[in-house]
């Protein structure tokens, strides 16, 4: 089964007392999900392997009732409560813009170099970083982009992963990777839920990958509405920057009780493109090589987003189960999710997660300041019924980059 596969043989019995005791652990106060990973004592990893309740926020023992703390152990597993804070995928909170002195302090610049009044000098990189920062927070607060931003937010083409990408009635996103059919698939209807056909290796079509919520609007799309690389946040128009036309997408299922709501594997979504118009690379970390299906508690990871560019973190949980709230004040439950510290934030959407073999873990979808949340790689191919990984496709389009 794909799903025990997404797990390592020793964490198996753990993931018996999960499934065994979730529902009551998502019906406490504050719990926002249930995973695997291991156990912290003062801020310090002690490699027992537990079972992680996730909150939104830890309240004093003595705010909370009998029945509502969480145990210390289920079964024979032992517990560890981490804080996450709130898990949110699509826009999120409208930003303010920063002040003169946040910049300052953001950039980490030494103030007595910088006194009060004076007029501050921005080195190239330090320009990109506060044009990368506003032009993501106007995209955050809805806003229209202004001026000239950085490689992930330009016009592209061939186009690869990390660049800036959205559906036309959108705001931004980031392009993960482009992918192909997979050798043999069942191609659905119009929301790619309802098989209608088999489509063989030799009629293979090319795709970019992303978010449900970047390229589909949270289903809000119709199969062939163009999406546009830069996205509209960036500058990106429907007549000069349609890079594909949406293809598939998972549909994804939304509800109010956490302990009864649908559960969804995946926030994905492909669009189909020319050949010559796309590459298999990632900005900064290069093609990927076969994918890493069940993923290490510790493993590092590396990701190129539109907002946060080059990024490192690593796992910190496997099979998780989480609560994700989506704009509109809708909100979804993922399970069999990866987890590592933030390394992303909004913009990033869409991102390939890779360890350091260059091996596709997972695709971004959600994020909390203090943790991001990943959609396993095999079950997006199996879902979407497309292959990310494959040495018998080589992109030609390397030689030359057109903006």
């Amino acid at each position: 089964m794909l799903t025990q596969a997404l797990i390592q043989q020793d964490l198996r019995d753990l993931a018996a007392a999960q499934a065994e005791h979730e529902q009551m652990l998502l019906g406490l106060p504050n719990v926002v999900g249930v995973a695997l990973g291991t156990k912290f004592t003062q801020g310090r990893d002690t490699g027992t392997k537990c079972v992680l309740v996730l909150v939104d926020m830890k309240l004093d023992k003595q705010l909370l009732g009998k029945d509502d703390l969480i145990p210390a152990r289920i079964g024979q597993v032992p517990t560890d409560v981490v804080e996450i804070g709130v898990v949110q995928a699509g826009a999120g909170p409208a930003l303010t813009t920063p002040s003169p002195a946040e910049l300052v302090e953001m950039l980490a610049w030494d103030s007595q170099h910088h006194p009060a009044g004076e007029d501050m000098t921005l080195t190239p990189v330090q320009r990109d970083h506060v044009t990368a920062w506003a032009r993501a927070a106007r995209a955050h607060a809805g806003l229209p982009a202004t001026g000239a931003g950085p490689m992930s937010a330009a016009r592209l083409r061939p186009a690869v992963g990390d660049l800036s990408i959205g559906h036309y009635r959108g705001t931004a996103g980031t392009l993960g990777i482009c992918c192909t059919d997979a050798p043999a698939i069942a191609v659905g209807g119009m929301n790619g839920r309802t098989p209608t056909m088999m489509m063989p290796a030799q009629s293979r079509r090319f795709y970019v990958l992303s978010n449900n919520h970047v390229l589909a609007n949270c289903n809000d799309a119709a199969i062939g509405d163009p999406i546009l690389q830069p996205a509209p946040a960036d500058g990106g128009t429907h007549h000069s920057d349609t890079l594909a036309r949406l293809a598939r997408f998972v549909p994804i299922k939304f509800g109010t009780d956490r302990t009864t709501m649908p559960i969804n594997m995946v926030d994905a979504a492909i669009a189909e493109t020319r050949f010559d118009q796309v590459d298999r690379r990632v900005h900064w970390i290069g093609e990927p090589r076969h994918t890493n299906p069940a993923p290490m508690i510790g493993q590092a990871l590396q990701a190129s987003g539109r907002a946060s560019h080059y990024s490192t973190s690593r796992v910190v949980a496997v099979n998780a189960t989480v609560i994700v709230h989506y704009p509109g004040g809708r909100t979804a439950r993922f399970a069999k999710q990866i987890l590592s510290p933030a390394m992303t934030t909004a913009g990033d959407s869409g991102a390939l997660g890779l360890d350091t073999e260059r091996r596709p873990v997972g695709l971004l979808f959600a994020h909390s300041p203090r943790v991001s949340v990943f959609n396993p790689v095999p079950l997006i191919e199996q879902m979407l019924g497309i292959c990310i990984t494959d040495p018998g496709i080589e992109s030609t389009n390397r030689p030359s980059a057109t903006r």
